[in-house]
């Protein structure tokens, strides 16, 4: 089995991530295999109205790359995204689980605003995809009673940070924007964690990174390569590259 990965190499990897690109405004995360949040970056520019649901959003992506990558396939929150084919409402992407605002509250989704559903997209008569709204899942860690181990790393960036203080922030699940990817230990198969990057904007939707239009005229296509979400995706990428 190899190593995991150490507090070195975390940083190091969040030094990379920061100085890929000459943005300031993008969140990094840095997760192990099971989710458990090992280092956060916030760069200087990123201004949002509330920074743990923005930082969960950076963490949604770096589970989603450390949960899916295996050692067969390199699958990130863009191939989630393309195999799950979602259907995600603005409602549900505009929204912050932890706010006591009724207009605001909701579930957060790091997703593309879309109207999903057959697999493979654009094929007459398929049937819904086994991943479908996958988007739902992985929110809030579950207790041993329920017929399974405590799992422990599904908690929110707040949750993690001080576990001896309630908290109302509930972590965003599984992210199917582009910026998600599975970190491998160099010269083997085998995952040891995940890294995401997350542009939140002002307030922390996934509708910033998207470049988020309502309109009809605005595909999905669109909305996963918009400049952020791709520029996201390429910071994680030439992170994760061999030197």
């Amino acid at each position: 089995m190899a190593a995991q990965l150490s507090t070195g190499e975390v940083e190091a990897l969040l030094d990379r991530a920061s100085a890929a690109t000459p943005s300031t405004d993008a969140i990094i995360a840095v997760v192990d295999v099971q989710g458990r949040i090992l280092g956060v970056r916030t760069e200087s520019g990123v201004v949002t109205s509330d920074l743990g649901f923005a930082i969960d959003g950076a963490v949604a992506k770096a589970r989603t790359g450390a949960f899916f990558a295996n050692n067969q396939a390199i699958l990130t929150s863009r191939t989630v995204s393309h195999i799950s084919q979602s259907t995600v409402t603005q409602r549900e992407v505009q929204a912050n689980p932890s706010s006591a605002d009724v207009t605001v509250a909701g579930p957060g989704y790091v997703a593309p605003v879309s109207i999903g559903g057959q697999f493979p997209p654009g094929i007459l008569r398929q049937p819904l995809v086994d991943l479908f709204a996958i988007e739902h899942t992985n929110r809030v860690s579950v207790s041993a009673g329920v017929g399974g181990p405590l799992i422990i790393s599904r908690d929110s960036y707040a949750a993690q940070l001080d576990p001896t203080t309630p908290t109302t922030a509930v972590a965003r699940g599984i992210a199917t924007m582009p910026g998600g990817l599975g970190i491998y230990r160099l010269g083997t198969n085998e995952v040891v964690g995940g890294l995401g990057v997350f542009f939140p904007g002002p307030d922390g939707f996934a509708t910033y990174e998207q470049g988020f239009i309502p309109s009809a005229t605005q595909s999905r296509a669109a909305r996963l390569n918009a400049p952020m979400a791709l520029e996201a995706e390429v910071i994680a990428l030439v992170t994760l590259l061999p030197i």
